[in-house]
């Protein structure tokens, strides 16, 4: 059963489980965007995402996947050097060889600089949460469909490997080969990290991290 925390409390139990050290980014996160401080934290899910609520950041979750097998899995995906490229450099910069411990911090402070994106819908839409949702959600859709898979990767690699409602079969017949296929994989994979949707939450993280590793 997945458990729902404050953020304070799901920092204490992933550095317990994890070694970790998501409270120190936590506290700086709370320096920077106090407003961040009501976001709940779900303890599970497959992977980590920000799920917006119409009724404002109040009811607005960050789930954040407790399993370190899914880290080492994201570690070891072929994907993973184009998705994580601006923290591989932060991180190598400093003499620092990014494994599970640094990718959960990443993945806490990204989802948060989703909800500090969201916070600034709100904003925008002079507190009126339904409004701001909609407009978050109709720039998400927008974002992703444009990309060359017409969705995240995860997505479509999964329709592929499954051949969900004969998607595979599709592609290939659309002349797709295993090397083309691939090769668009890593393309949208390279799209997905220039949405502004997800570029805005990587600079937030960046601007976390750069003000702990000084």
């Amino acid at each position: 059963m997945n458990e729902v925390l404050s953020i304070a409390e799901a920092s204490e139990e992933l550095d317990r489980t994890l070694g970790t050290e998501t409270r120190q980014a936590y506290a700086r996160v709370l320096e920077v965007a106090p407003h961040l401080g009501v976001v709940a934290v779900v303890l599970g899910g497959t992977y980590p995402a920000f799920c917006p609520s119409k009724d404002g950041l109040e009811n607005s979750q960050v789930e954040i996947t407790p399993e370190r097998r899914f880290y080492e899995s994201e570690l070891a995906s072929p994907h993973f050097p184009a998705r994580f490229r601006p923290f591989q450099e932060f991180f190598v910069a400093r003499g620092i060889v990014p494994a599970v411990k640094e990718l959960v911090v990443v993945a806490m402070l990204h989802e948060l600089g989703h909800a500090d994106d969201y916070h600034t819908y709100i904003t925008h839409a002079n507190g009126d949460t339904a409004a701001a949702f909609k407009t978050y959600d109709h720039d998400w859709r927008n974002q992703v469909e444009a990309l060359p898979l017409g969705g995240p990767t995860s997505a479509a690699e999964a329709a592929w490997d499954e051949n969900i409602d004969g998607y595979q079969d599709q592609m290939r017949e659309a002349g797709f080969t295993n090397e083309a296929w691939l090769a668009i994989l890593e393309a949208n994979t390279i799209a997905y990290t220039q949405l502004p949707q997800e570029k805005i939450p990587d600079n937030f993280a960046l601007q976390i991290l750069a003000s702990i590793y000084t």
